[in-house]
């Protein structure tokens, strides 16, 4: 049974491997080869550890971890980067080891982000995700809502965005 929990920074060594291992499968032949390719277990736990380092009490880190495999995804989350936005809260990011997808993980996950922000007063909150990835289904049966994008450099290539949006009713 997969347990939803708050992250702490003993998990770093697990959100990472879940952070790389979804990244190379996710965007394999979406995102220059290149660039996967350097996504390193090492760089993404430095990541992870200044993450829980410097967190910021307006934001959170949910994982869920599998009593043998250990932590087979996470969310992450808090105040809103874009500041063009009114929107209360953003995803930063949410992902699945591709072999535990489809169990209703991703689903859990972004029901506790729904929880953690309703409980803030927050009624709403988007996330970016890539214009050509297959999550967009994902985040539309979850009830995101399409309304916003944009332009990211991954490396030397500019690549689209595609921003959903919830908002929570009382």
């Amino acid at each position: 049974m997969v347990l939803i929990r708050t992250g702490n920074p003993g998990d770093t060594t697990g959100i990472a491997r879940v952070h790389v291992d979804t990244w190379k499968y996710s965007y394999r032949g979406l995102i220059n080869k290149e660039f996967l390719e350097r996504i390193s277990y090492e760089k993404a736990v430095q990541t992870w550890e200044k993450t829980f380092a410097q967190k910021n009490p307006d934001s959170f880190i949910f994982v869920a971890s599998d009593p043998v495999k250990g932590i087979v995804g996470f969310i992450s989350g808090g105040l809103p980067r874009d500041k063009e936005f009114i929107y209360q809260g953003e995803i930063y990011a949410i992902y699945v080891l591709p072999d535990w997808q489809g169990r209703g993980i991703g689903r859990r996950l972004l029901s506790q982000a729904l929880k953690y922000f309703r409980e803030r007063g927050k009624n709403s909150f988007y996330l970016w995700t890539l214009a050509s990835s297959k999550s967009r289904r994902f985040y539309e049966t979850c009830n995101g809502k399409w309304k916003h994008q944009k332009v990211e450099s991954f490396g030397r290539e500019e690549y689209e965005l595609a921003g959903y949006v919830w908002e929570i009713d009382g």
